[in-house]
């Protein structure tokens, strides 16, 4: 039979009973145990009778009456020899007393050899040799039973033992696979029946996160804390984009989707985007506030990535393609390995994060698809299942003022395809004043802008104030690029069409930068890898000079190469 559910206490519930009936189970298995155990060892203790072991009990006694009166007899005549018949009055006492006990042996003896007598003991002899032998018996009944137990003992304990991370997941709000319900079910009731064997095979079914402990969480909110404690003391990077307002609040609304409703109701409370901005890092500190808790690990790489990048930009004044470099460098170094040793720590199941760069040595692409950058995300990690692709042309911007125009019409051409094309600001400020780390704008907003004050988006020099447009890197990676409801980003079925979405239509158009960004089961994340790096070294072939391809696969669980 197939249990029925639909109730939201349904797995609570069966949680309980389970937990109930494991308690009961091994009482049970200590009490069968130690009844099985004892009838078995007082069996194995029963003797037959014989009837010369029952003349040896019956005459012992006065054998041992007969014994001990002779041999004081003879002692006494060893010790005195022909004087003894000095003493005769201890020497007729010492025979008297023989005389008696031979008298007293010979009277038990007569009576155990009497016809009455050896026909009660014959018939007594008999019933419990009988008894004896029904009970001996019985012991491989009893010993079937007792191994019964004891295999049932090892399967609950082993159920037992397995079953904490899923009964605790059916009790929690950590993520369920739409299959576990139905399997847990079925387990409650295997176990409910005391056939943990079965038990056991339908938890082998289940699909769930292992939750992390609240000290790992809050271990991983003091790494986030620690992050935002050092930003706010450089001040470059999350912290001066505080006073970026509109880019803040946009930044704000973007990850809104991907909290839970206590931690908006917190940002919600305060009016002011500035004062937002900075609860938005304390919540999104703590991996509970996320739907999704596993993206935390996502949204803080790609922060410190900002925060790295933002030091270099305050640092030094070099060309767009450097930072662009440096960018592909943090997000090789600092993401894939921040990401790679957190992510196993959520316990998603056969979870695996995987960071690639492939790099087309040709400059071609960037004139052909408008952006130097292309961006690939699958996700598929607890209910969050996300796969898309940007296309992101980088530019500098000075005290928020960047010049997006070009000689190759790069706006016009990826205004032309709203969900994927997009520009990046790498911004500078002159000191003492601070700037923000990276953010990114829609190209189709830049080229309305340009259309609705009397500019051409193919113009050579477009000069736009771009403070307060678009959002905050970090919020775009983690909260629009890897959500699927999101506006940001195009989807893909596979790596063929992430590759043909990215070139226009066309998989041989290739960016100069593609960055794939996976999590997801071993196998998928291997396929998708192979797929796009095969892709990439077809396309290449036909090309000079040779290519360049990099792939950083994480260290973490399941990666290896």
């Amino acid at each position: 039979m197939t249990p029925q559910s639909g109730e939201p206490g349904d797995l609570c519930r069966a949680a309980e009973e389970i937990a109930s009936v494991l308690i009961l189970a091994a009482d049970q298995v200590v009490s069968d145990s130690a009844i099985l155990n004892a009838q078995i060892n007082k069996i194995e203790r029963l003797a037959p009778l014989s009837e010369s072991d029952e003349r040896a009990r019956t005459l012992a006694a006065s054998l041992d009456g007969l014994d001990l009166a002779q041999r004081a007899f003879d002692q006494f005549k060893a010790a005195t020899g022909l004087a003894g018949w000095r003493e005769p009055v201890r020497r007729w006492k010492l025979r008297q007393a023989l005389r008696l006990a031979q008298n007293e042996h010979d009277r038990v003896e007569a009576i155990f050899d009497s016809p009455e007598e050896r026909s009660a003991r014959t018939a007594r002899i008999n019933a419990h040799n009988e008894a004896v032998r029904r009970e001996v018996d019985r012991l491989p009944t009893l010993r079937t039973s007792l191994e019964a137990v004891q295999r049932l003992n090892g399967s609950l304990s082993e159920f037992r033992a397995q079953s904490e991370h899923a009964l605790r997941a059916a009790r929690g709000d950590g993520w369920l696979a739409p299959s576990f319900e139905k399997n847990f079910l079925l387990m409650a009731q295997a176990a409910r029946a005391r056939d943990f064997q079965q038990a056991l095979a339908h938890l082998g079914a289940l699909t769930f996160q292992r939750q992390p402990s609240h000290q790992v969480y809050e271990t991983l909110q003091q790494e986030a804390a620690t992050a935002v404690e050092m930003a706010y003391r450089t001040y470059n990077g999350f912290a001066a984009a505080g006073a970026y307002g509109q880019v803040a609040q946009r930044s704000i609304a973007m990850v809104r989707p991907a909290l839970r409703v206590p931690a908006w109701g917190r940002l919600e409370r305060l009016a002011h985007p500035a004062d937002q901005w900075q609860l938005l890092a304390e919540v999104l500190g703590d991996p509970r506030t996320y739907k999704t808790d596993t993206l935390w690990a996502v949204y803080w790489a790609m922060f410190q990535c900002g925060q790295a990048l933002s030091q270099s930009l305050a640092a030094a004044d070099a060309h767009e393609d450097i930072f662009t470099g440096e960018l592909a460098g943090y997000l090789k170094s600092v993401v894939a390995r921040f990401t790679a040793e957190r992510i196993h720590r959520f316990g998603y199941p056969a979870q695996r994060s995987y960071l690639g760069l492939l790099q087309n040595a040709s400059m071609n692409e960037e004139a052909r698809l408008g952006a130097d950058i292309g961006v690939i995300v699958d996700i598929d990690v607890g209910g969050l299942t996300c796969r898309k692709v940007a296309l992101l042309q980088a530019k500098k911007a000075m005290d928020g003022v960047a010049d997006v125009g070009s000689s190759g019409s790069q706006l016009a051409k990826l205004s032309t395809q709203p969900q994927i094309g997009f520009y990046m600001f790498y911004h500078q400020a002159n000191p003492p004043l601070r700037s923000p780390g990276p953010t990114v704008c829609s190209a189709a907003e830049l080229a309305a802008w340009a259309n609705d004050s009397g500019r051409s988006p193919d113009a050579e020099h477009l000069r736009i104030n771009v403070r307060e447009r678009g959002w905050d890197w970090a919020a775009f990676m983690s909260f629009g690029l890897c959500q699927p409801e999101s506006t940001v980003g195009a989807p893909f079925r596979d790596a063929e069409d992430a590759l043909r979405v990215l070139g226009g239509g066309d998989p041989a158009h290739l960016p100069r930068f593609l960055h794939v960004i996976a999590i997801a089961d071993e196998a998928s994340v291997q396929a998708l890898d192979v797929a796009i790096k095969s892709h990439y070294r077809a396309m290449q072939q036909q090309r000079s000079p040779e290519p360049q391809a990099r792939s950083t696969p994480s260290p973490g669980r399941g990666a290896s190469r």
